[in-house]
């Protein structure tokens, strides 16, 4: 158990490739919990509660990855943040194991319009979540809990899916960001999820801070950890890790068009 007030890097202990004894066989971040942590932690261990909690930031394997610390260009090196870092971390933000195998399928985004002429203002975005092994499921309560998380990424060039690139003035575009998520109770085998996205959500910061909706292409990614998780942290190398997630994409036009990808 770690119990740390931010993000803390122990490879010897985090990393399997890289600690001398036997690997430990879980790892719990609680960070810094209130006074009932003890019991809530208790509640996990001994599996009263189902563990299903995703980390809100990311572990890098070593300090030196980050940026300088007085460095507030969040792209600068090799990024800081989920949203710009470029290396492999050693837990990435949105991870978190789970004693149950979910999978992710059907997944679709398409346009709103709220008129036959009118351009569309939202997306709707779908799939299906299902729990791996019917026979743990119990109604009352529900012991399977999943927190389902969608993510973004734009590239400029819309045909050839490259990028991410910067706007004109040099202001750096994330990698991903994360635009929604929600903790899903499982009662039956699966679960169709509907999300509704306004346009507008996927509007980037220039460098003056105007937010646009440029034209280009927009890849959906949704699963249970973030897109860019290592694959020794997913199924199957992982037996309790996420599935890697499932992406699609939409494209937007100069005028505001969305088209399918």
């Amino acid at each position: 158990v770690v119990i740390s007030g931010s993000a803390v890097s122990i490879p010897e202990l985090m990393n399997p490739t890289k600690t001398d004894g036997p690997a430990p066989v879980a790892l719990i971040q609680q960070f810094y919990p209130g006074e009932e942590g003890g019991n809530a932690l208790m509640d996990v261990v001994f599996g009263k509660v189902d563990f299903s909690g995703k980390l809100p930031v990311t572990i890098v394997e070593k300090v030196s990855d980050l940026p300088p610390y007085l460095e507030q260009n969040m792209s600068f090196g090799m990024g800081r943040t989920y949203r710009y870092f470029r290396g492999e971390p050693l837990y990435p933000f949105g991870y978190g194991a789970s004693a149950h195998l979910f999978s992710y399928s059907d997944l679709a985004v398409m346009p709103q319009f709220s008129s036959l002429n009118a351009k569309p203002k939202n997306v709707q975005v779908s799939f299906t979540l299902a729990l791996q092994g019917v026979a743990t499921i119990s109604a009352t309560p529900p012991v399977a809990e999943e927190v389902v998380q969608i993510y973004v990424s734009f590239a400029v060039h819309a045909t050839s899916g490259e990028g991410p690139r910067p706007f004109d003035n040099g202001s750096a575009v994330p990698r991903w960001e994360l635009k929604y998520f929600d903790r899903v109770l499982i009662t039956r085998a699966e679960h169709k999820v509907e999300v509704t996205l306004a346009l507008e959500s996927l509007a980037l910061a220039a460098e003056d801070g105007t937010l646009q909706v440029l034209p280009g292409r927009y890849t959906f990614s949704v699963g249970g950890t973030s897109p860019e998780t290592p694959t020794r942290l997913l199924r199957p190398a992982a037996p309790f890790g996420p599935e890697s997630p499932i992406s699609t994409s939409i494209v937007v036009s100069a005028d505001g068009e969305v088209f399918l990808a």
